[in-house]
């Protein structure tokens, strides 16, 4: 099956911070901007603190992989992410408090090596914020977790031939 290493997805600590969004009626924010501002706490610990990451090996993978702690955090080249991830989710929780909307958020993997950007587009609508993590590929898509989200992707094959194609489904040739 088709990993999302393959082109998107909404991996378990995403999915959280959509359904984190369904409560903002019931969570203080003010708390949250102020811990993505003073930079002094680190994005993993937030996430555990608000309940978006569930165990601790999903804690581990975005410490290692994504934060890059101990030197081994995928896309070398554009480290430090971190900065990058905290502005994204700053802005988000911004916009959700200014708004009032629900987010859907979504990781995007396009392009491998040095020139592939690591950023972030935030964006607001009458129904929502979507919050979009554009990384290159993940260089080892065996620990990304098979998709769940229901995702479609209209591309064209090597053959020429246009097709749509659930990210769940086996890829066509």
């Amino acid at each position: 099956m088709p990993r999302l290493a393959h082109i998107i997805g909404k991996p378990e600590t995403l999915q959280a911070i959509d359904r984190f969004s369904e409560m903002r009626a019931q969570v203080d924010s003010a708390p949250i901007l102020r811990l993505f501002r003073s930079k002094r706490t680190n994005l993993v610990d937030i996430a555990e603190k608000y309940g978006l990451v569930r165990s601790a090996r999903e804690a581990q993978h975005l410490r290692t992989h994504l934060l890059n702690e101990g030197k081994k955090g995928w896309w070398q080249h554009a480290q430090p992410i971190e900065p990058i991830v905290r502005q994204a989710l700053l802005k988000t929780v911004e916009l959700v408090r200014q708004h009032d909307l629900p987010v859907d958020a979504y990781w995007v993997c396009s392009g491998s090596g040095r020139n592939a950007p690591v950023e972030a587009s935030v964006a607001v609508s009458k129904q929502q914020i979507t919050l979009i993590f554009h990384t290159p590929r993940p260089p080892v898509a065996n620990l990304i977790p098979a998709e769940k989200a229901a995702i479609w992707v209209v591309r064209r094959t090597a053959k020429g031939k246009v097709v749509t194609q659930s990210v769940k489904a086996r890829p066509v040739k």
